[in-house]
């Protein structure tokens, strides 16, 4: 039944073991945490940390997942914004999730 319940739930996310697998050792990975902290500085010179500045959301605390598409939107050009479109595309797969682990594991309201 556990074995229906994760292949299930792997056909409505459209990822396949692997990718399953990969997600969820992200958000445990100390390396990755660490470089997504190291990658963060740059990105906290716009974003604060509590709430929105300017029109500049807040970027703590969100989830993963929602994190990357956005990034991805904005490095395929689909989300439009010229900084972010610029600060997306010179990201790797890698360093963006790093990032979206890092800021996602952070108290939005400290």
């Amino acid at each position: 039944m556990r074995l229906l319940c994760l292949a299930t739930t792997m056909a409505v996310l459209g990822v396949t073991a692997t990718e399953y697998a990969a997600r969820a050792q992200t958000a445990t990975n100390p390396e990755l945490m660490a470089y997504g902290e190291y990658l963060a500085g740059e990105c906290t010179t716009c974003h604060q940390t509590k709430s929105s500045s300017d029109g500049i959301p807040a970027i703590t605390g969100l989830d993963t997942d929602h994190f990357v598409s956005a990034l991805e939107a904005y490095k395929s050009g689909s989300r439009t914004n010229t900084t972010m479109i610029s600060v997306a595309r010179s990201l790797d797969a890698e360093q963006i999730r790093a990032l979206a682990v890092y800021f996602g594991s952070l108290n939005p309201n400290k």
